[in-house]
């Protein structure tokens, strides 16, 4: 059999594809029902399922929170895949929240074994566009909150009255000339209003209300106005909450932000419509608009070809000048030559009239209310785009805020420097620790602490003496129930004494000695004896004395008697006169030697770090990434930090496959640090502590590469993959994905603006 089997095995590796495929299903048509299951097993076994359902993998309450993110379109997609997904997706607890955000409320409660009747009465109430907003919601369905205040329920109905008839004004004004397109678009920009005064961080920056703006604004080829507001004013929220109804404003965060990711905006903002005026409001003064972190353009970097490109891609979304094209910057440029220069340059790139204040006003920012450069003498430009009295509102505020600031500067100044001292003093003294032994940490702090202790110990022993002195006679003839306690304290208070005088003797002085006879002294002989020898002295006194007392005690009787003892002890209190007289040469000497060990231990600290430093770099010397990273000590003068986001690294496990059908696996989640001269890549590890909301994240450094040997790839988006790029250094690649399109387009303009600016300074 065996034989015949090898026959059999030669024969089919001599066949060809077709002929074995046609073999393989005549065997399997002979095979019997017991065979075939045999055949299924091991194919099970040998090649694994790599397509699952997880909804019969995962338990039913994950299933749900997945199904959670999908809108109520994709959720009636997914009830057609199979009765089990139509089971969970007509779950109430998936279109209860939805119906409840659009304030369609169910009028019964459904029963126990009731499903779908939320999916039921969303599809009713959307076919019926029976729409409600929250407050009538409210009156008709009641409200599981708390009820509001009469204050609050009387603003909330002026602020609603005041909407409707803005709206009404509005539709009066252009029902001829925009043929009911203001109806929208003006109820639109008061949604949006009244979503920035409902206490947003960043109202100005909501993508979902400018979407739908946008729909509105797309059957027309020209916006009204277009504002941008960078996060460095002071009381931005203010600021965006006069903007005028019609103003389109973007609020975008100073660092971090490139002028191509600007643009980015602007244009995914506008979608292809034409602005009549563009306003820029940034901080700097009357010679350079400190726009972007990294770029306050002035006269000097005016015509370099970034900044160029950047405001001629600006005028482009305005409309030509010969039909009312203007560039509004809140800057008082008109109030220097540099500033007229400089707009005198913008002018010549854009094409478009630009406008400024001539900064003639008192306060910080109240130049933006002053008279404005320009052939526009109707109405100011700081008018067109917000409301006069907020506007004043916010001037006035951001004076407030400028004034606080530099008090509260100054008054922070002294506990700051403070804090700095004392920083660095830990860290001094950590270094310290590492590199000394503890005995001279000690030396150097403590001392003077010790002295001044044994200094109070010895007064208070000389009280003690002329007690006993004085007192000898009355305490003869008192009882032995009374003597035997308080010779008993006496002993153990000397012994304290001893205790502490030793202590200073064996940490402090004899190191110190021992150094000066190792030929390795910290102090000097004679700095040693002025510091230790009063100290060593009374010392050695006391400390016959204590033998003295403690072996009066193992004797004691009610006969017993120590005041002979007090009296030889009191022939050499000349000891404790030397030590008070010489106290303040030994604090002064105490004073001159720590200074100077300072400036040792502070040299041994910095060699100790060179050295630390030098076999690291040998350590990793042979690393590609180290040679590449930008922690290089030729490269730490000049560098500093442009931009940091978090991304996720992919795998993908078949390469060989075509692009658009290739699928990814996540592996880890990154944090990328963009340097100007080197990209940090770091490993994202975020722990969370128990009983506690906040969050621990770590990064820990995986790689390096120099912006000059860094390739950027992107990857286009397909149905299985979406924000995505490579990042190919000289010997690893990473692939990354982002949240969402905005910081991946952040992301890669400015890692490309950095390889640039790298590869022409290389």
């Amino acid at each position: 059999a065996i034989s015949k089997t090898t026959l059999i095995c030669h024969w089919f590796d001599l066949w060809t594809d077709r002929q074995r495929k046609q073999f393989i299903h005549a065997i399997l048509q002979r095979c019997s029902r017991s065979q075939l299951r045999f055949t299924r097993d091991w194919f099970t076994e040998t090649v694994p399922i790599t397509k699952l359902d997880f909804t019969t993998a995962l338990p039913r309450f994950l299933s749900l929170y997945i199904f959670s993110f999908l809108n109520p379109k994709e959720l009636c997609k997914a009830a057609k895949v199979s009765w089990h997904w139509k089971f969970l997706a007509e779950q109430d607890c998936l279109w209860s929240p939805k119906c409840v955000k659009r304030g369609w409320f169910l009028p019964y409660s459904p029963a126990d074994n009731e499903y779908g009747a939320w999916k039921k009465h969303y599809i009713n109430c959307a076919a019926d566009i029976d729409y409600l907003i929250p407050r009538e919601a409210a009156d008709t369905y009641g409200t599981l909150n708390a009820p509001t205040a009469d204050a609050e329920e009387v603003d909330e109905k002026m602020r609603e009255k005041l909407i409707r008839m803005t709206i009404r004004q509005k539709i009066a004004d252009h029902k001829s000339q925009c043929c009911g397109l203001s109806v929208s678009m003006f109820f639109i920009t008061c949604l949006l209003r009244k979503n920035v005064s409902s206490g947003s961080p960043y109202p100005a920056l909501s993508q979902r209300h400018y979407s739908s703006a946008q729909q509105i604004f797309g059957s027309s080829q020209l916006a009204q106005r277009l504002i941008l507001i960078s996060s460095n004013m002071p009381a931005y929220e203010v600021l965006l909450d006069s903007v005028k109804v019609g103003v389109i404003p973007i609020l975008y965060e100073h660092d971090g932000v490139t002028l191509e990711s600007l643009l980015y905006r602007i244009e995914k903002m506008l979608q292809g419509l034409k602005a009549q005026s563009i306003g820029v409001f940034a901080e700097g003064d009357a010679g350079e608009i400190d726009l972007v972190q990294g770029w306050k353009i002035n006269e000097k970097n005016i015509l370099n070809h970034q900044v160029r490109e950047f405001w001629e891609k600006l005028a482009g979304f305005a409309v030509a000048k010969t039909e009312g094209g203007c560039l509004d910057i809140f800057n008082p440029l008109a109030a220097s030559e540099a500033g007229v220069d400089l707009i005198n340059k913008i002018s010549t790139l854009t094409g478009l009239e630009v406008s400024t204040p001539t900064g003639i006003s008192a306060g910080s920012h109240r130049h933006v209310c002053s008279e404005w450069l320009g052939k526009r003498k109707a109405t100011l430009p700081c008018v067109t785009y917000f409301n006069e009295s907020k506007l004043l509102s916010w001037c006035r505020l951001a004076d407030v805020l400028q004034e606080a600031l530099k008090t509260v500067r100054k008054q922070l100044r002294p506990y700051l420097r403070e804090t700095q001292k004392e920083v660095c003093g830990r860290i001094i003294g950590h270094f310290m620790y590492e590199s000394m032994s503890l005995a001279k940490i000690q030396a150097n702090r403590e001392l003077a602490l010790a002295l001044s202790e044994g200094l109070v110990a010895v007064s208070r022993e000389r009280c003690v003496l002329s007690h006993f002195l004085i007192q000898d006679t009355k305490l003869l003839r008192d009882s032995a129930d009374k003597r035997t306690p308080f010779a008993r304290e006496l002993v153990q208070s000397e012994k304290n004494y001893v205790q502490t005088l030793e202590i200073v003797r064996d940490v402090y002085a004899a190191p110190l000695q021992a150094a000066l006879s190792s030929n390795r002294a910290i102090l000097s002989a004679a700095n040693v004896q002025i510091i230790f020898t009063d100290a060593l002295a009374v010392l050695e006194m006391n400390r016959t004395f204590l033998q003295e007392l403690k072996e009066r005690l193992n004797e004691w009787t009610p006969s017993q008697c120590i005041g002979d003892l007090f009296l030889k002890f009191g022939t050499g209190l000349k000891t404790y006169t030397n030590f008070f007289n010489n106290y303040p040469v030994v604090l002064k000497t105490i004073d001159k030697v720590r200074a100077r060990l300072l400036l040792i231990y502070n040299k041994i600290i910095l060699t100790t770090k060179m050295k630390q430093y030098r076999d690291f770099v040998q350590q990793v010397s042979y690393s590609d990434n180290w040679r590449h990273s930008p922690c290089h000590p030729s490269k730490e003068a000049n560098r500093y930090l442009i931009q940091t986001q978090d991304v996720s690294q992919l795998i993908c496990p078949n390469m060989d496959i075509n692009p658009s059908l290739r699928i990814y696996e996540h592996i880890r989640d990154l944090r990328l640090f963009l340097f100007n001269d080197a990209l940090v890549i770091t490993m994202l590890s975020v722990s969370h502590l128990p009983f506690e909301f906040a969050s621990k994240t770590t990064c820990h450094f995986l790689a390096s590469v120099v912006l000059h040997r860094l390739i950027i790839e992107d990857i286009p988006d397909t149905k299985y993959i979406k924000n995505a790029f490579t990042l190919q250094g000289p010997k690893r690649q990473w692939i990354c994905i982002t949240e969402d399109e905005d910081d991946k387009f952040t992301l890669l303009s400015g890692l490309q603006s950095a390889v640039n600016a790298a590869v022409e300074q290389k």
